[in-house]
Parts: structure tokens; C-alpha cells; sequence
């Protein structure tokens, strides 16, 4: 995260309170985790950052907006796991479109294995609508500065399957074009004006939706005029 307000990285520093582990670069709060435990059911419960902020102090997350009451700032998430939603919110069928349907997972966090002030890894069982636990994870996020002005935040995640064959799907498998989203998940905030969409060799959400680009940028402005930028590199 960067400033004018960057999405790139940070010094981190982490404070343990309640529900709420905290990460901090340079002493300044920047990343919030939250176990998702109180999440509603029909939204696909989780862990989830939020808010994260540049080093400015401009918050770069949003949770709950109302057209995606089941988008929770930064975390880990995908569609479809045999049959069971750990997204949220509707589920796309094949000739009838987005049906609300009793069919949600949810991903529980288990224990920690490290919670310090710049790095968290935890331990998280996803469950599906049944009962049955269907993959374990292994998650670690962790905060470090870039420069005076921009932090980074790193996600590493590792999956294992339980005893079951699985089937992952997405819209897309069920007929909806250009909806192949699943895995590492990142709401941005609703300003008045849209963010700049950027990616090597191009720009706009067109050109770049869908793509295979090694990194992809947004550049927004807040509202109150803070501008900010975020870089997603895999």
C-alpha cells in the first residue's frame, strides 16, 4: 500500500485484542483481522482483513457494501466446493441465474501458529453446508515496509484436502460468462469516482478482466481526496 497512498506493503506491528489481531507498520495500525465467527450464515463465514489502510491512514478495504453483503475485505474464497458456497450470497444455476440457496460453507479459524505484531499464520477448517470438513488451511499474511511512503502485505496459503474428492467450480462452469473467480479475494472501496485499472501493456477493466497479467493495479481516490494506490502481484 502505498501513499499518495500506495497499496504495496508496511512495517509491521500486531496487537492481540478480543476477536481482533492487528497488524502495524512503523507503529501505525494497518491491517485488521477479523475471525468472521459473527458473519450470517447465508454469507459464507470467514476470516477476513479489514480494515486495511495505507500509512497515511486511508482505508483501502470495505466490508458489507450493499450490493455484496457477502464481500469481507481481504481473505481467502472460492465459489464452489462440492456443492458447498464459501463465497456467499447467491449461487449462479444454469438456466435460471442467481438463486439464493441453502447451500453455505463456512471457514472456521482453528488456532493460530504464529500471531505477532508483522505476521499471523493460522490454522482455518472449511466446512461445508453439511458438516463435512473438506479442506484444512494453512495461512499466513504478514506486513513489512517498502519505503517511507508504501507497505506490502503478503498472503501465502496452503490447502489440503480431507478424505474426500473434491470438485471446485465457479459461475463460469455453470454458464455465466466471464466469471472463472475463485481463491485470493480483495474488495476495494466505493468512491465516487471509479479507480484507475491498470496491467502491463494495458488499461481498463475490459482489457485487463479475465487476463493472465503477472500484476494488476488500481489507483483510486477517496472521497475525502486522499489518493491511493494498490498493486496485486502474484
Amino acid at each position: 500500500m502505498a501513499e499518495t497512498d500506495d497499496l504495496n506493503g508496511g512495517d509491521p506491528g500486531g496487537a492481540r485484542g478480543g476477536d481482533a489481531v492487528v497488524l502495524r507498520c512503523r507503529g501505525a495500525a494497518v491491517a485488521e483481522w477479523n475471525s468472521g465467527a459473527g458473519v450470517e450464515p447465508h454469507l459464507s463465514p470467514r476470516p477476513y482483513l479489514h480494515p486495511v489502510r495505507t500509512l497515511a491512514g486511508t482505508v483501502v478495504t470495505e466490508i458489507r457494501p450493499h450490493d455484496h453483503l457477502h464481500h469481507l475485505g481481504v481473505g481467502v474464497t472460492v465459489p464452489d466446493v462440492n456443492g458447498s458456497s464459501f463465497w456467499g450470497g447467491t449461487t449462479f444455476v444454469r438456466d435460471r441465474g442467481p438463486v439464493l440457496l441453502d447451500n453455505h460453507g463456512r471457514q472456521e479459524h482453528r488456532g493460530w501458529e504464529a500471531a505477532g505484531d508483522t505476521r499471523l499464520v493460522e490454522r482455518i477448517a472449511w466446512v461445508g453446508h453439511d458438516g463435512a470438513e473438506l479442506l484444512g488451511e494453512v495461512r499466513e499474511t504478514a506486513a513489512w515496509e517498502v519505503d517511507g511512503h508504501t507497505w506490502a502485505l503478503d498472503l501465502h496459503t496452503r490447502l489440503l484436502a480431507a478424505e474426500h474428492d473434491l470438485e471446485v467450480n465457479s459461475p463460469a462452469t455453470k454458464g455465466r460468462p466471464g466469471a472463472g473467480y475463485g481463491g485470493f479475494f480483495w474488495r476495494a472501496p466505493r468512491h465516487t469516482e471509479p479507480p484507475r485499472v491498470l496491467g502491463p501493456g494495458a488499461e481498463g477493466e475490459d482489457a485487463l478482466h479475465g487476463s493472465l497479467a503477472p500484476w494488476l493495479a488500481l489507483q483510486g481516490t477517496a472521497d475525502s481526496g486522499a489518493r491511493w494506490s494498490l498493486v496485486f502481484a502474484a
